[in-house]
């Protein structure tokens, strides 16, 4: 049963409205993207600023920020934090608050990139940006881990990257671990799991089926399950890095995330299945309540190990 904090945590969620964006019918949706599209904020919060140390590298006409502790190690360890947002928002406090938290647990740099948006960028486009990231942070720390930490959209960037770099030649070295919270494809043709996601969806205060039409449509996506970019949760995963997968039962898009993680095991890869029940979708990243505080403390050992 959920705590009496998640209930608070799940209302304050429906209030912001989400769930409505994320319903909208393709020609709505393609509205309120354009609405929308600049008027949002890039930089970090003020607490950001004050409380570490903030650089700010400009990779491919977009910034990238690196936070780091005040009085840092030797570094061993280093994360690439892919944020969410439908590939339609710039990153929410609620992201920044975790990476906040990353620092101060892990005593360790973080890499924030502000990946461009779509419309007006194509899949192909952000992923390149993220390759740019990720090279530059190979060459800054050749002897660290360097692990990919995404959320929803992010998530599905950490394995579209993988993906393309497979498709290259591994250009570059495999990230050392994907830690993915609550991935969703907005491609799904599977019958059996578009019905298992309209069931789910009156639970959901976050997202929609609905969702996958007018993202298609909008956005001109590629069904095609072999479009890795439009469909990172299919494929071939052989030379995948180790994966850790956070997926809430009340997310719409829970239904792809079980099969998802047995095609991943089927060619080999490690993964490991964090299946959170009654939860929400990036239910990780909320703050306050137990189940929550939680899950984010196992993706901190996940990180450490």
């Amino acid at each position: 049963m959920a705590s009496f904090l998640y209930h608070i945590a799940e209302t304050i969620a429906r209030f912001q409205g989400h769930k409505k964006v994320f319903s909208l019918k393709a020609p709505e949706f393609s509205h309120y993207v354009e609405c929308h599209k600049n008027t949002q904020k890039k930089d970090p919060p003020r607490f950001i600023a004050k409380g570490y140390l903030l650089s700010t590298k400009k990779i491919q006409q977009r910034p990238c920020y690196v936070l780091s502790p005040r009085n840092p190690e030797p570094v061993k360890k280093v994360v690439l934090f892919l944020h969410g947002g439908g590939f339609i928002f710039e990153m929410h406090w609620t992201h920044w608050s975790v990476v906040s938290k990353l620092v101060d647990k892990l005593s360790i740099p973080v890499w924030v990139p502000a990946y461009p948006l779509l419309p007006d960028n194509e899949l192909l486009k952000i992923v390149e940006m993220i390759f740019a990231v990720y090279a530059d942070m190979r060459k800054q720390y050749p002897e660290a881990d360097i692990i990919f930490l995404g959320d929803s959209a992010g998530a599905n960037l950490a394995l579209s990257f993988c993906h393309h770099n497979k498709k290259l030649s591994n250009l570059l070295p495999m990230p050392d671990r994907l830690i993915l919270v609550s991935p969703a494809m907005a491609t799904e043709r599977d019958p059996v799991i578009l019905e298992e996601m309209r069931r789910i969806e009156p639970f959901d205060i976050m997202l929609s089926p609905q969702l996958m039409e007018s993202m298609t449509n909008v956005f001109h996506l590629d069904p095609s399950y072999e479009n890795y970019f439009s469909a990172p949760l299919y494929g071939d995963f052989c030379g995948f890095p180790p994966l850790s997968v956070f997926a809430g039962t009340h997310d719409s898009f829970f239904p792809q995330i079980p099969r998802f993680v047995e095609r991943v095991r089927s060619d080999g890869i490690p993964v490991e299945f964090i299946r959170g029940e009654g939860m929400m979708h990036v239910w990780p990243y909320i703050p306050v309540a137990k189940e929550c505080t939680s899950a984010l403390s196992k993706i901190f050992y996940e990180i450490r190990r």
